[in-house]
């Protein structure tokens, strides 16, 4: 009997979440045979297709609907990967991922975005150069869009400067 009331303390605190281990990180969605946490572990794999496929399929993931917002983090970190084709399918991920929440990922995937606009894969340079049309030029924060008229460097938005004004 105490060995029955033992073992179901025991299942209780099992259940609670009362030990000391930190929680697991949920699964999530199941797609092409493996779940979200499964595809944003092999972005850090050892050899760069694995990781490159990883950053594919959670495209993919993302572009047909199913949450991978957890991934985002992991993705961000693989943008930093020294294999170009993971380094733009991430970026490319990160766009699908984010959709319908205030996450601001324009200015952070826009320079990988333009790199991987001419990228020799004509898939990636086509979902790039898609992207960066529909997100229009970068926002400088806190402000309006950049004004890409300003080319000679002069901000059309500030008032002309006075040169007779320091005599």
């Amino acid at each position: 009997m105490r060995n029955a009331f033992l073992l179901g303390v025991t299942f209780l605190f099992a259940i609670a979440g009362c030990s000391d281990s930190a929680p697991a990180e949920p699964p999530g969605d199941v797609f092409e045979g493996k779940n979200l946490r499964d595809w944003g572990n092999e972005l850090k794999a050892a050899d760069a297709e694995t990781r490159r496929a990883a950053a594919q399929a959670l495209t993919r993931m993302a572009k047909q609907g199913l949450n991978a917002r957890r991934a985002i983090p992991k993705l961000q970190n693989a943008l930093q990967n020294e294999d170009p084709a993971t380094r733009h399918w991430s970026a490319v991920a990160i766009v699908y991922a984010a959709r319908g929440t205030p996450m601001p990922v324009q200015n952070i995937v826009s320079p990988t975005l333009k790199e991987a606009a001419k990228d020799g894969d004509e898939e990636v340079r086509t979902e790039a150069a898609a992207l960066l049309k529909a997100m229009g030029p970068p926002r400088t924060p806190g402000g309006p869009p950049a004004n890409p008229e300003a080319a000679d460097g002069e901000k059309k938005n500030e008032p002309a400067k006075d040169d007779n004004a320091d005599r």
